[in-house]
Protein backbone atom coordinates (compact mmCIF):
# COMPACT_ATOMS: atom_id res chain seq x y z
CA UNK A 1 0.00 0.00 0.00
CA UNK A 2 2.63 2.55 1.14
CA UNK A 3 4.55 1.52 -2.60
CA UNK A 4 1.58 2.23 -4.14
CA UNK A 5 0.90 5.74 -2.98
CA UNK A 6 4.33 6.61 -3.40
CA UNK A 7 3.74 6.05 -6.90
CA UNK A 8 0.58 7.35 -7.50
CA UNK A 9 2.00 10.15 -5.67
CA UNK A 10 5.03 10.49 -8.19
CA UNK A 11 2.32 10.52 -11.05
CA UNK A 12 0.23 13.48 -9.70
CA UNK A 13 3.50 15.18 -9.62
CA UNK A 14 4.80 14.26 -12.65
CA UNK A 15 1.19 15.46 -13.89
CA UNK A 16 1.76 18.61 -12.22
CA UNK A 17 5.39 19.06 -13.84
CA UNK A 18 3.86 18.91 -17.00
CA UNK A 19 0.85 21.61 -16.69
CA UNK A 20 3.37 23.11 -15.57
CA UNK A 21 5.68 22.93 -17.99
CA UNK A 22 3.15 23.90 -20.81
CA UNK A 23 2.09 26.95 -18.62
CA UNK A 24 5.77 28.19 -18.32
CA UNK A 25 6.27 27.56 -22.21
CA UNK A 26 3.18 29.39 -22.87
CA UNK A 27 3.70 32.45 -20.70
CA UNK A 28 7.66 32.43 -21.92
CA UNK A 29 5.82 32.86 -25.71
CA UNK A 30 3.09 35.71 -24.90
CA UNK A 31 5.98 37.45 -23.14
CA UNK A 32 8.27 37.24 -26.57
CA UNK A 33 5.54 38.29 -28.35
CA UNK A 34 4.61 41.24 -26.09
CA UNK A 35 8.49 42.40 -26.06
CA UNK A 36 8.11 42.25 -29.83
CA UNK A 37 5.24 44.19 -30.27
CA UNK A 38 6.12 46.53 -28.05
CA UNK A 39 9.77 47.47 -28.64
CA UNK A 40 8.09 47.18 -32.63
CA UNK A 41 5.94 50.07 -31.37
CA UNK A 42 8.89 52.36 -29.79
CA UNK A 43 10.84 51.70 -33.19
CA UNK A 44 8.38 53.27 -35.42
CA UNK A 45 7.54 55.90 -32.91
CA UNK A 46 10.92 56.90 -33.09
CA UNK A 47 10.98 56.91 -36.58
CA UNK A 48 7.61 58.53 -37.52
CA UNK A 49 7.29 60.80 -34.81
CA UNK A 50 5.40 60.93 -31.46
CA UNK A 51 1.87 60.40 -33.18
CA UNK A 52 1.43 58.36 -36.49
CA UNK A 53 -1.74 60.55 -38.30
CA UNK A 54 -4.34 58.06 -37.43
CA UNK A 55 -2.86 58.67 -33.32
CA UNK A 56 -3.81 62.37 -33.78
CA UNK A 57 -6.73 61.99 -35.74
CA UNK A 58 -8.18 60.07 -32.92
CA UNK A 59 -6.77 62.74 -30.18
CA UNK A 60 -8.24 65.39 -31.89
CA UNK A 61 -11.79 64.31 -31.97
CA UNK A 62 -11.46 62.81 -28.12
CA UNK A 63 -10.53 65.71 -27.03
CA UNK A 64 -12.28 68.10 -29.51
CA UNK A 65 -9.37 69.97 -30.43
Amino acid sequence: DEKTMAVADLTAASALDEAAEKTKATELIALGIWLVSLTSFILINNYVGPFPAFMKHFIKSFLFI
